[in-house]
């Protein structure tokens, strides 16, 4: 399979690296604006392209396109793939409105392109473990809480990431993991409650379910340098038991406490993001669709962040 890259930040070395790692996949070409530079992992003999208008030049069309630009390029990047390129998986969010999304989607099916988004929550094993005892144990949760917390985000080309109206912001560009997460499972929330920190650097939801409410904080105000980078983790609370997972403790495991004590759940350690471009490929060399990763699945937490947007500008 042939691979474009259209980028070369973080993101773009970090799938990069992933799909470097496979023997079935050659990184042909990568699109860059400003072109050279340090050559993406797996991809030091690949064409650098100043846009989708000169892939009329490569000898063979891209099976699949990676789209990681700033959140606000993703629309106008992934219309012009299409027809030029059959599969594309853009990097989340996938737009920064829902009617830019839907917009989106409707021209992936009028091209007939696949296209999907990469909210890699869903392809974390402890998440996707616990989304199981969740949907399971339904009618006993009580709440849900879930954090994602960093420093602000100062080190992406040009500030971009830190500017709200290129990044869409803590919500847009942080919060929208989780949102992503807990509307995958139960769908759309009865009502939605959110509130913003101090300049804008944390944002709190409350998305609230007939049975449960499930509470969400993201915050860019963790000390510049911070040792880990980024922390994250999730407690569901039960009637008869709580489930915790700290990113600060361990990437592998939760701990389960009940009436009779605690006790540790390991898992295999997978590589979230490997993970997702191996069952993205295997769908697609099956000639699947991209099952949960479509774009049309993301919609509903986009609606969701987009609610939670309106009524914290009031």
């Amino acid at each position: 399979m042939e691979v474009l890259i259209w980028g070369t930040g973080n993101m773009a070395r970090l799938h990069s690296a992933r799909l470097a790692r496979r023997t079935d996949v050659t990184i042909t070409a990568v699109i860059s604006r400003r072109g050279g530079g340090e050559p993406l992992p797996g991809a030091s003999d690949a064409r650098i392209l100043a846009g989708p208008e000169e892939l009329e030049t490569l000898p063979h069309r891209p099976d699949l396109a990676v789209i990681c630009l700033p959140s606000d390029l993703h629309r106008s990047a992934a219309e012009a793939l299409m027809g030029r390129v059959p599969h594309i998986l853009c990097e989340k969010p996938a737009a920064l409105s829902l009617e830019d999304a839907i917009a989106m989607a409707d021209r992936a099916e009028q091209t007939g392109t696949t296209l999907s988004v990469a909210q890699v929550l869903r392809s974390w094993d402890v998440y996707e473990a616990l989304s199981h005892r969740l949907t399971a144990g339904r009618e006993r949760l009580h709440t849900l809480t879930l954090w994602r917390r960093q420093p602000r985000p100062d080190w992406s080309d040009g500030g971009w990431l830190a500017d709200p109206k290129r990044s869409g912001g803590v919500l847009f560009d942080l919060a929208i993991h989780d949102v992503d997460y807990v509307v995958s499972l139960f769908g759309p929330p009865e009502r939605v409650e959110a509130s913003e920190g101090p300049g804008g650097e944390s944002v709190t939801l409350f998305l609230r379910y007939p049975t449960f409410c499930a509470v969400l904080y993201a915050s860019w105000c963790l000390p510049s340098g911070f040792a880990s980078g980024l922390e994250a983790g999730v407690e569901a609370a039960f009637t008869d038991e709580l489930i915790r997972f700290d990113s600060r403790l361990s990437s592998d495991r939760w701990r389960r406490y009940t009436p009779q004590g605690m006790e540790e759940e390991c898992f295999p350690t997978w590589d979230p993001y490997g993970r997702q471009i191996d069952t993205l490929l295997e769908e697609l060399r099956g000639g699947r669709s991209p099952g949960r990763l479509d774009i049309r699945t993301v919609l509903p937490a986009l609606a969701v962040c987009q609610q939670a947007e309106q009524l914290i500008s009031g």
